[in-house]
């Protein structure tokens, strides 16, 4: 019996099974040639791009070491790698296999079970084999459309679904390492949950024959010659490719979805010998992703429909008219359709058989969408009615909008909940690059959203960074945030990133400046909304009256349900009530309360208090605190939903409700057994959470437990907050903001007065007019300079004049301590 190829590939796989005459056969063997013409070929595989080059052209003298689609080479993912050199077998010039006995083969009332899911499939694309012959195209969102009359395109099945990806296959693509285990004598496929040796070969076998008479002659069994092969099917053919921006699998599987309602809206009937398929792209010059769709003609060579699509042309003579009347008919189909007319709330009313949904896309039906598809198909055609002639579609610069995924689906979350406020949402120019500006009814209040800004000396943060977005608003009272959106895998594992985020976000939050926000990608899924990530159950329902009495007060607080949840919706929260002074009341409540309760019950000594901190701070679990009627401190280490913080007060501050002297610290332990733990994913997200929330509050201080070992974890502070002088006060007012949290310690160390108290800006026409130190202790000997930003570059100058010189590199680096010391000598001359 014959398969067409795309459908043999999985339904003719090894483990899979086949109905013929009313009977079932298990195929448990694929044909592998022989020595004089063998079926298996050794490719290599670019983990980049996925392309495929058969290792005899790879092992020419002349041939490239790059690869010749994308240019990626010397690497663990180059074609020269071994592990990128794997066996393959084209599925069509081989057979599968089945031999079973009479009985055994009957059908009797088995179902018919051909399960789609059971293999993982990958499509890789060879463009190298023509050149586009024609492209038109606009670079502003961007989007294009290109001809090609030769691409290849090879459907690979890499083996068992469920198997982990190890072999790199192209962008966000790898392959099982085993693939199908195949003997490489007899062909005969080991199946998963079956044990290799309890696998009967076939009597061709050459090592069953050996190992038959080894046995008669007592010895030991001889091992079976298993190889890892993949199967593919290849088609030759012509293809239009359409550039997107960059899209999500819900995108990706509604425009496959409309351009199929398109073609069939256009050619009067079901066009199935076209394929409609994704492909992902690497751009090596911008390190970033192409998202395409690619139309594909089925019949080898194609049939000329695609060609006649492209070079249908409008009234001002320009190819890709056809594509753009294909998505103008899907898009009026859509827009008229009449289950458009039905309850707009009910999920399964969003698109049905007579427009988006059809019999074949079934398996995506729950990511493809009508209004979705209206959505998409709208800024396509407005871009396609921009385009100009292009050399080809590599010409077209990439979306330079979005750095990743989760940066477009947080935009596209963003803007979905303006307009549900019924707020107005628009794309800009903000800073000299596209941005968003929104604002909300009612609200004299206008936000704009800047993608990817730098965060540096000159914004006033020590610690250069980039997050992913700013969020500004034009009231001047309300400090900009700095938004991060968070992947698991790029933050904490495989990638482990924790600890420099930390201490960036800190030296953000430290210029007094910025809020900072963290983002996950678990935080946009809207089934997990109302889970309550940053205190426990009992402190919401306090912190919900607490609100409600603060609002009584005409006092404005945010919303106390959303403040407590994930990072989103605390950020949906800042945008409807901005006020940093509420929320500050509700993060200090929320750390207060359960220690006020304790307060009557509970309380420790200082000493033991701080020992169980200070092994707490490196990582390890809290010590048990035994109470002590005659304590002094209150303590809490069950102040979140996990023991990664911890908030304290003294008993007096307790007693007489000064909630503001409440101290919180976090720290996110971050080890390879602790990231690599089932828990550490939602464990991570709270801490972000709690993150948020308690930003808000002066005595909040966060570190990941790997910092302690480099010296650069924040210390934790028994000492209550103190007033400051007025000559610190004076500093603290004239210093740059970045230079606050070292001047507030210096203030809190008692440095001997004058001398201790430095001059800001002090100039040194020495070495030149405009050098200057932006604090310097002229009373001391030697004197003491701590230079910043540009002026670092002097540091030797100074130096060479007796100087003792610090940096805020040196401060982050040894702590504050160290210079805190150096004057302490300079003044006594010790």
């Amino acid at each position: 019996m014959t398969r067409a190829a795309g459908v043999a590939l999985k339904e003719l796989a090894p483990g899979n099974h086949f109905y013929t005459h009313s009977r079932c056969f298990d195929i448990q063997q694929i044909a592998i040639g022989n020595q004089q013409q063998p079926l298996v070929e050794q490719w290599a595989i670019c983990g980049a791009c996925g392309h495929m080059r058969r290792m005899t052209e790879l092992s020419r003298p002349e041939a490239e070491a790059a690869c010749p689609q994308c240019g990626h080479d010397r690497d663990s993912n180059s074609q020269l790698d071994k592990g990128q050199q794997r066996r393959f077998i084209e599925f069509s010039r081989s057979q599968a296999l089945s031999y079973m006995e009479h009985y055994e083969s009957l059908s009797a009332d088995r179902s018919e079970e051909r399960e789609r899911e059971r293999y993982q499939t990958i499509r890789s694309f060879d463009l190298t084999q023509d050149a586009p012959s024609g492209a038109v195209g606009d670079e502003k969102l961007p989007f294009g459309i290109e001809y090609r009359a030769s691409v290849i395109m090879r459907e690979v099945n890499v083996g068992f679904q469920g198997e982990p990806g190890v072999v790199a296959f192209g962008v966000d693509q790898s392959a099982p390492d085993t693939g199908f285990r195949v003997c490489g004598d007899c062909g005969i496929t080991a199946i998963p949950g079956k044990k290799l040796d309890e696998i009967q070969h076939r009597r061709s076998c050459s090592k069953r024959r050996a190992n038959e008479k080894r046995r008669q002659e007592g010895r030991d069994d001889l091992a079976y010659d298993w190889q890892a092969l993949y199967l593919y099917r290849e088609l030759n053919s012509e293809a239009i490719r359409l550039l997107l921006p960059i899209a999500d699998d819900n995108d990706v599987d509604t425009l496959t979805a409309c351009i199929h309602l398109g073609l069939r809206l256009r050619f009067e009937g079901n066009p199935a010998h076209l394929i409609v398929t994704p492909q992902i792209m690497p751009d090596p010059a911008t390190r970033m992703k192409r998202y395409y769709l690619v139309l594909m003609d089925a019949v080898p060579g194609g049939t000329g429909y695609l060609k006649t699509l492209y070079q249908q042309k409008d009234d001002q003579q320009r190819d890709g008219e056809g594509i753009l009347q294909v998505m103008r008919l899907a898009r009026n189909a859509l827009e008229t359709c009449s289950c458009r007319e039905q309850d707009p709330s009910r999920r399964e009313t969003d698109g049905c058989y007579r427009c988006i949904r059809t019999y074949h896309l079934q398996y995506s039906a729950e990511k493809i969408s009508r209004e979705r598809g209206i959505k998409l198909l709208g800024k396509l055609i407005e871009a396609g009615e921009k385009r100009l002639p292009q050399e080809s579609l590599a010409a077209i610069k990439p979306n330079s909008l979005f750095g990743s995924m989760l940066e477009k689906k947080f935009a596209d979350v963003l803007q979905e909940f303006i307009s549900q406020q019924n707020g107005q949402w628009d794309q800009t120019i903000i800073r000299g690059s596209l941005g968003f500006r929104f604002s909300l009814p009612g609200v004299d209040r206008l936000w704009e959203l800047e993608l990817q800004p730098t965060l540096g000396i000159a914004q006033g943060v020590m610690i250069q960074s980039q997050p992913d977005f700013i969020l500004r608003c034009d009231d001047d009272g309300i400090k900009p945030i700095a938004i991060f959106t968070d992947g698991f895998q790029y933050h904490c594992h495989p990638e482990n990133r924790i600890a420099d985020d930390m201490r960036k976000r800190r030296a953000i939050l430290e210029s007094g400046k910025y809020h900072v926000w963290s983002i996950t990608w678990d935080d946009l899924d809207s089934a997990k909304a109302d889970h309550v990530m940053a205190c426990q159950s009992p402190v919401a329902q306090r912190l919900q009256q607490y609100a409600n009495a603060m609002k009584a007060q005409t006092r404005v607080v945010p919303d106390a349900k959303r403040v407590i949840r994930n990072g989103l919706e605390q950020l949906r929260a800042f945008i409807l009530t901005p006020h940093a002074p509420g929320w500050t009341q509700l993060a200090t409540h929320a750390a207060f309360f359960p220690l006020q309760l304790l307060s009557a019950q509970r309380t420790v000594t200082a000493h033991a208090l701080s020992t169980a901190l200070a092994g707490w701070r490196v990582g390890n679990g809290i010590a048990a605190i035994p109470p002590n009627d005659q304590g002094d401190w209150v303590c809490n280490y069950q102040a979140t939903l996990n023991q990664d913080f911890v908030t304290y007060v003294t008993l007096a501050d307790a007693v007489s409700l000064r909630q503001n002297q409440t101290f919180i610290v976090g720290r996110l332990g971050d080890t390879e057994s602790e990231r690599t733990g089932s828990d550490f994913t939602e464990r991570w997200r709270r801490f972000l959470a709690c993150l948020n929330f308690f930003q808000f509050v002066d005595n909040f201080r966060f570190w990941a437990s790997s910092e302690t070992s480099t010296g650069i974890a924040p210390e934790i502070s028994l000492a209550a907050t103190t007033a400051v002088s007025d000559e610190w006060q004076e500093v603290l007012g004239k210093v740059m903001p970045s230079m606050r949290p070292y001047v507030q310690e210096m203030a809190a160390a008692n440095l001997p007065s004058p001398a201790g108290v430095p001059v800001v800006e002090h100039f040194n026409p020495q070495v030149d007019d405009d050098v200057f130190a932006e604090l310097a202790w002229l009373g001391c000997k030697p004197p003491v300079a701590l230079l910043a930003g540009e002026q670092v570059s002097f540091a030797s100058q100074w130096q060479s004049q007796g100087w003792k010189v610090f940096t805020p590199d040196e401060l982050q680096a040894h702590g504050v301590n160290s210079i805190i010391e150096q004057i302490l000598k300079s003044i006594t001359g010790t």
